[in-house]
C-alpha cells in the first residue's frame, strides 16, 4: 500500500483520463484502498482505517 499511496496522483489521472474503461475501474478500486476522500468516508483515511473504526464502534456497544 505504501507504493500505491505515493502513486495517488497517477491513479487519479488514470481514473479520470484513460481510454480503457477496465483500467479506470481498477484505478478507482486502488484509490479506494489507499485513500477514501468520498461521501462514504468523509473523514478520509484508508478503507481499512474506516473498517477498523466501524468494528471498534460495534465492539463498544
Amino acid at each position: 500500500m505504501r507504493h500505491a499511496r505515493s502513486d495517488r496522483s497517477r491513479l487519479q489521472d488514470i481514473q479520470e483520463n484513460d481510454d480503457d474503461d477496465d483500467l479506470r475501474k481498477l484505478a478507482w478500486t486502488a484509490l479506494k484502498c489507499v485513500t477514501a476522500p468520498s461521501r462514504e468516508h468523509p473523514e478520509g483515511g484508508t478503507v481499512a482505517d474506516h473498517m477498523r473504526q466501524l468494528y471498534s464502534a460495534e465492539s463498544d456497544e
